[in-house]
């Protein structure tokens, strides 16, 4: 067998030193995995309250609405209670003229 063919061995220090540097690739790509839980764990619970502020917001604004319904609600009816005010005044002082006039007579 010629020289060119032979295979060379590395020498021990360089497999111990391979080992070591893919047992603290391990332990990094453990820490990393770890880390992208936790941080997957924090994003669905940042989820749930968004989507929980989501739902408040919608029921706000449903409330908002028919608070916005009642309201004009009153105000006619305070316009019409305002008119029939008015009406009533006219007649109290046409029947106030009436009995004036009633009493002169």
């Amino acid at each position: 067998m010629d020289a060119e063919n032979t295979p060379i061995s590395p020498p021990a220090s360089d497999n111990t030193n391979l080992a070591e540097q893919l047992s603290t690739a391990h332990k990094r790509i453990a820490e990393l995995e770890n880390q992208a839980a936790k941080q997957q764990t924090v994003y669905a619970g940042l989820q749930t309250k968004y989507n929980n502020l989501q739902t408040s917001h919608t029921t706000l604004n449903e409330q908002h609405t028919s608070l916005q319904t009642v309201l004009q609600a009153l105000q006619d009816q305070l316009t019409g209670m305002d008119s029939e005010k008015a009406t009533l005044s006219t007649q109290l002082q046409t029947l106030e003229g009436e009995k004036t006039q009633l009493q002169k007579g």
